[in-house]
């Protein structure tokens, strides 16, 4: 295991390339787009429900842990103890996940059904949520 710290670039995908999972204990994201780079690099994921990519877990692309060391180190054993097709699977999932949600052609077809909505061309996209 390897903590690296932060890494741009070149450096970066070369470490993803070379790595096996990756983990994103997170107390709080948004989005967390280490996870999402991590799924388009073809990675099992284990992250936190913090990190606000349930589709990951419903997908079968990442497992569940905690912020604690001792959840994170469940997790990583749970991982240990999936065979290589089924961490394959799991990392198939995510690069599928990225390239249906997360790649620019899926997000254009949100940004203009809000577009639409908002000027009254279409109704509510199910992507946005209102208080009514």
């Amino acid at each position: 295991m390897h903590f690296v710290g932060p890494q741009f670039g070149r450096q970066k995908a070369a470490t993803l390339r070379r790595a096996d999972a990756f983990v994103l204990a997170s107390q709080s994201e948004g989005l967390p787009l280490t996870v999402l780079e991590a799924w388009a690099h073809r990675l099992p994921v284990l992250m936190t429900e913090e990190c606000n990519v349930p589709e990951g877990f419903a997908a079968g692309a990442a497992l569940r842990v905690g912020t604690d060391p001792e959840s994170i180190a469940e997790g990583l054993l749970a991982l240990g103890r999936r065979s290589e097709a089924e961490r394959r699977r799991m990392a198939s999932a995510g690069r599928a996940l990225v390239e249906r949600r997360f790649t620019w052609p899926p997000v254009a077809r949100q940004f203009l059904a809000v577009y639409r909505w908002m000027v009254g061309e279409g109704g509510r996209p199910e992507h946005v949520v209102t208080d009514t």
